[in-house]
């Protein structure tokens, strides 16, 4: 990865986080197969009785992503309070498993011992449904060096030198 290329953006170094929403519609713009949905699956309608709370507790980063989804679940379901925490990832595997939360939105995956937490408390894994990709860009000014700010872990994961 070259990142003499970036040199005309000012200052030592910026960092940006891409859109959630950038990475995937690059994906799809590029070689990505369309998705297929199983014909067999019947329509969704909607049913009768349906009301209470939705607690989402965990990622920050999909906040505005669960927004938009409890928007579109009240107005199917108006009786709904959906309520949506952003505290972090880290937050989202104890709320799940002290029943806190019946969502738990994640930037990353699950850790082994989170997992086996969930498990032991309810008797199954818990289930993950893949939504976007979050990316981090290193934007670093010409003539600076971009191996000094990062210890040699992580630029062996992060940068690949040129």
């Amino acid at each position: 990865m070259n990142f003499k290329a970036a040199g005309k953006i000012k200052g030592v170094a910026a960092v940006a986080l891409a859109a959630v929403l950038a990475v995937p519609m690059m994906i799809a713009s590029s070689s990505a197969a369309p998705i297929q949905v199983d014909a067999k699956l019947p329509t969704y309608e909607k049913t009768q009785g349906v009301s209470g709370n939705l607690n989402s507790v965990g990622s920050d980063t999909l906040n505005n992503l669960m927004t938009l989804w409890a928007e579109g679940f009240r107005k199917k379901y108006p009786n709904i309070n959906i309520q949506i925490e952003g505290k972090g990832s880290s937050t989202a595997p104890p709320a799940l498993i002290e029943g806190v939360a019946q969502i738990g939105p994640m930037s990353r995956s699950m850790k082994r011992g989170e997992i086996e937490a969930f498990e032991k408390k309810y008797g199954f894994k818990p289930t993950s449904i893949g939504v976007a990709l979050d990316s981090l860009a290193v934007y670093v000014q010409q003539g600076q060096s971009y191996r000094k700010p990062f210890p040699a872990a992580g630029r062996r994961h992060l940068l690949q030198d040129p």
